[in-house]
């Protein structure tokens, strides 16, 4: 129609309207050859890494050993923390904790830091059953002056209560995680490590073996009195605890001295 004017009404007409395309608001591109030299998409950002969490605990029991390579590589230090300790984590990755016992001894993690992401769990760490596991290349020992340690090795969970101890630890329990076993300052294997509670008489009996690359087979002990009165346990070669609220969960850490220096790693058992 062609409308004249407003004082008459609109006309049929045979000619049309000439209404031109509009041009693109951007060139048309094919995603999939918008591409960098190694094959990523250059129209798509790279997202950005999520930040880990940083949490305290003072609810958490640690196990820990490391090695002193720097000034005398045949001695270490080794600590099972009080069940109260103080630990700083980021996401499910221990990076420093603070022990309630005399002296009060702090560790941290110190120097380049391993990333979160090759630290090992079960559940998160603000689960009630969470253990977790891991190595720090370097840290700081301070207990009545400061020492500078190698491959520090820990396990961490919430203790069990001594009633679930009672209760229900004659069971198997399964190797469920490990660190890589060190001996001054080389990294091996882990061939086994197997963990067996007995109650001959009227203490438990906690027997593991433990299997390296560095030492072969070796076997410790360690005795559970009955009333339990702690989630804690030693042995000449191990420090552990009973984790997790129905005590489902056990985690320690080993030290065995062969010539030179001692060989090192943390387990993590499951029943």
């Amino acid at each position: 129609v062609r409308v004249n004017s407003s004082n008459e009404p609109p006309v049929r007409t045979v000619n049309r309207a000439s209404v031109p395309t509009p041009a693109p608001a951007q060139e048309v591109v094919t995603a999939g050859n918008q591409t960098t030299s190694d094959g990523k998409s250059t129209l798509i950002s790279k997202t950005t890494d999520a930040v880990p969490v940083v949490r305290t605990f003072t609810d958490i029991q640690v196990s820990v050993v490391g090695s002193n390579l720097s000034t005398n590589p045949a001695t270490g230090a080794e600590l099972r923390t009080a069940a109260n300790a103080t630990t700083v984590f980021s996401d499910n990755k221990l990076t420093q904790f603070t022990d309630t016992s005399f002296g009060t001894p702090k560790w941290s993690e110190t120097g380049t830091a391993a990333p979160v992401a090759s630290f090992k769990s079960i559940g998160n760490v603000t689960d009630a059953n969470f253990i977790g596991w891991g190595m720090w290349t370097k840290a700081t020992r301070e207990y009545f002056g400061t020492t500078m340690l190698d491959q520090v090795h820990y396990v961490a969970g919430r203790p069990a209560p001594v009633s679930a101890i009672t209760n229900s630890i004659i069971a198997t329990y399964n190797l469920v995680g490990s660190t890589a076993p060190t001996y001054n300052g080389a990294t091996g294997t882990l061939v086994s490590a197997v963990l067996s509670i007995t109650q001959p008489s009227t203490n438990y009996i906690l027997g593991v073996s433990i299997n390296t690359s560095f030492t072969g087979l070796f076997t410790d002990t360690a005795t559970i009195n009955t009333p339990v009165a702690s989630s804690a346990f030693s042995g000449t070669y191990i420090k552990g605890m009973f984790i997790g609220p129905d005590a489902g969960l056990v985690g320690m850490t080993y030290s065995k001295s062969i010539t030179n220096g001692p060989v090192t790693g943390a387990l993590a058992f499951q029943r």
